[in-house]
């Protein structure tokens, strides 16, 4: 968003819709609060840019919503903006290198004039 400064984003607070969350809409919106807040007050990414929505079970919810991985990513925050390129996935090219030998073994030695304890 700091790249796009005219992009808007809305936040859509999501619970499981089970047990303690059934129907609980203001817990949806606490969890979109709390990005909002992440994004205002980390990022600072200005408060009109951002607006919150809530629902009980997400649009798309994840099935079979009965089963605790399911319930789980039920409790979400959703987000959608108006400008494609801030929810467009990010590709990170990363080349991972290993020593080969995988120990590295060093011999120190120091001197202090006033004495080393270790």
């Amino acid at each position: 968003m700091i790249l796009n400064p005219t992009a808007k984003i809305t936040l859509i607070g999501c619970n499981s819709d089970q047990g303690a969350e059934k129907g609980n809409i203001e817990l949806s919106r606490k969890r979109a609060e709390e990005v909002k807040n992440y994004l205002t007050n980390v990022w600072g990414i200005s408060n009109d840019r951002i607006t919150i929505q809530t629902r009980n079970l997400p649009q798309k919810a994840s099935t079979p919503t009965n089963e605790p991985d399911k319930i789980a990513e039920n409790r979400r925050v959703e987000i959608i903006s108006d400008n494609e390129k801030i929810t467009e996935p990010i590709f990170i090219e990363k080349i991972d290198r290993t020593a080969n030998p995988p120990i590295v073994r060093f011999k120190l030695e120091a001197e202090a004039e006033a004495g080393l304890k270790e």
